[in-house]
Order: structure tokens, then sequence, then C-alpha cells
């Protein structure tokens, strides 16, 4: 049994982490925040982090009763959380998920590529380097308007949508500044968007209301309980259960989109959002989360 719990993250005010923080107090949980951008600076000159304690975690007391939760994200393209996640595991500390499977969940390119691999069906994406033709992109797509997204955005951040023609203009700009951290979707306007969150063994469907802004995520959208038919679910519930095998991942979420009568892989979250999706079932989402992790 755990007794202590230690969350990364850059913001104590978000919703989400209020809502772990109470559930922890509920379950009788020790819950510590930590900022890894704003307590820890890397010893560049040493080569490794430092050995003294920083407020609240003492290096040397971590042991296998600590579990650590890294929900930090990769917009500001640094990966010292997972680095430090990666130390705390070497003291006797307990990750969520490897941190090789986070990196795969943080990285949109290494995602994509993933997915691929795992043959689950996915929104089509263009990993594009170098000069791009309309030749290239019409027979790799032809859509009406095109999404350029950021390989490490998150809650809408890096998002892009553009025509054909703006996009090649914009692609060229991004080629001359040797600019290569985006990636190439199909937009798909009108759409159903559902969110599964994956909670240990518990699964948790939430759709986006129409009238929704496309580029924001389940926490900063408005959602409501997701009806489906048994055999999308059933679907859904395969490739959540793949994924869970292949990622060793306790919890995470998947965004579909409904595209040509069938749900369509967007992209796999490492944290799921709670926030929104938690006014909709009878269950406290954020109890059944940490829950989830005292059984590992």
């Amino acid at each position: 049994m755990f007794r202590q719990i230690i969350v990364f993250t850059k913001s104590a005010t978000l919703p989400s982490i209020q809502g772990l923080k109470a559930a922890a107090d509920q379950l009788g949980l020790t819950l510590k925040l930590f900022n890894p951008f704003q307590e820890l600076a890397w010893d560049s000159a040493a080569g490794a982090l430092p050995t003294k304690s920083v407020p609240y975690i003492s290096w040397d007391s971590i042991g296998n009763q600590e579990l650590i939760l890294l929900r930090t994200s990769g917009i500001l393209f640094d990966d010292i959380d997972l680095y430090l996640g990666e130390e705390l595991k070497e003291r006797g500390a307990h990750l969520h998920c490897p941190i090789s499977s986070l990196q795969i969940l943080r990285n949109k390119n290494q995602q994509a590529l993933w997915l691929s691999r795992q043959k689950l069906a996915h929104v089509k994406t263009l990993l594009k380097r170098g000069p791009l033709t309309t030749e290239e992109l019409e027979m790799w797509c032809i859509s009406k308007e095109y999404v350029l997204k950021s390989v490490r955005g998150n809650k809408g951040i890096g998002l892009k949508k553009f025509s054909k023609d703006e996009l090649l203009t914009f692609w060229e700009q991004l080629q001359s500044g040797h600019d290569q951290r985006y990636l190439i979707q199909p937009f798909h306007g009108d759409t159903r968007e559902i969110r599964h969150l994956v909670i240990g063994k518990e699964s948790f469907f939430i759709e986006k209301l129409p009238g929704s802004d496309w580029r924001r995520n389940a926490e900063f959208s408005i959602f409501e309980k997701a009806t489906l038919k048994d055999t999308e679910k059933a679907t859904l519930l395969a490739n959540a259960k793949q994924i869970q095998n292949e990622l060793k991942a306790t919890c995470f979420a998947i965004d579909y989109l409904f595209v040509e009568n069938n749900w369509e892989l967007l992209e796999i979250n490492a944290n799921p959002g709670l926030h929104e999706a938690n006014k909709h079932f009878e269950v406290n989402l954020y109890e059944t989360y940490l829950k989830s992790f005292l059984a590992i």
C-alpha cells in the first residue's frame, strides 16, 4: 500500500489537481504536489540532478511506498520531469507509467508511428520532413482543410487550421526556419468526438457537445455522457486493452473522431481529463483514479 503519492504538476490551481487532493483526503492518502520545473534545476556542470533535499521531498526518504504521478505536459519541450521520475524510480519509488511509454504519449510523432505499428485505426497523419508540394499533399489526402499540430502541444496549444494553399505557404515558412515540430492531419469539422477514459479496470465514455471548440480538450470543453452501440463499445474496449497491455499504463484517455462511419483514434493522453467527466457519473472518478494505483 502506498502511503504517499507525489504528483508532478506545473500548477496547483488546476481543477483536476484540486480534485485529486480532495479524493486523497477522502481515501486517507498523503498527496504532495511538486513542480519540477520550478523547484529543481539541472546541474549542467555535474551532469546530474542535485542530491540535496528540496521542499517536502527528501531524496533519502524515497522508497517503495511512494507513488509518483507525472502529470506535467511536454508543451515546454522540456523532459526534466521524466528524467526526475526515472531518478526517483531508481531510488525505489513507483511510477504510474513507464518513462518510455510516457515519451510515446507525449510526442505526437512517436505516437503516430506507434499507433501504425499497433495497427489501430487512427486519424490519418502525415509525418513530413522537408518541402511539401501540392501533388504530394493531395496524393496523401484530399481534404478541404488541414490541421497543423505541434508534436508537443496540449490544451489546444500549437493547433492551426489551414486550407490547402495556406498550409503549403505556412509549411514553406516552417522549412525555411528549419522548424520540424509539426505533423499534418485532415480536418474533420462537424463530426462526433468522444473521449474514452481508462481508469484501471474501469471505462467511462463522454462525448463533446456540438458547438464546442474543436481545439480544446476534455478539461476545457463541454461534454456529456456518450451513447454508443454495443459493437462500438466492444471495439473501443478492445483498443483500450491493447494499449494498456502494450504501454503498461494504468490510466489514460483516448480521443476518437467519427470518420466515415468508423471511430478513428485521434490521440492518447497520458493524463485523463477528469474535471468535466466527473460531473456525469455516479462514482467519483478522482477516487477511482487513485484507487486504481493502490492495486499496483
